[in-house]
């Protein structure tokens, strides 16, 4: 960084696939659109330095073989190792994730204030 501290550099590019998924979703929406009457339509594509939300990195299942989280998302190879983002996500929607993840967060609590009630400390 600028004080010398080492720092990640990300690089962030779209595949092919993406980019042709965007192509035909702006084109269907422009139809659908159209179709339903309208006079104008603006569209836009990604905009460069806008951020994204990447998710699906530590998928969320029962298989230890597929997945990094089980339901309560613990890891399954580290005990007592929670991840609550949307990493988890096996899929996404076309908006902001945001009061996904909060839900996720909250029943993770949920769940692990009522395993500790269950425990009984002599």
């Amino acid at each position: 960084d600028r004080f010398g501290v080492p720092a990640p550099r990300m690089h962030y590019r779209l595949d092919a696939n993406s980019e042709a998924m965007i192509t035909h979703g702006l084109a269907t929406s422009r139809a659908v659109l159209e179709r339903a009457g309208s006079v104008q339509v603006l569209e836009s594509r990604l905009v460069d330095q806008a951020g994204f939300h990447l998710m699906g990195t530590c998928a969320m299942g029962a298989d230890p073989s597929t997945s990094v989280v089980d339901h309560r998302c613990r890891t399954h190879d580290v005990a007592n190792l929670l991840v609550i983002d949307s990493s988890v996500f096996a899929t996404a929607a076309a908006v902001n994730p945001t009061p996904t993840i909060q839900a996720i967060a909250l029943r993770a609590a949920d769940l692990l204030l009522h395993e500790r009630s269950e425990v009984r400390v002599p």
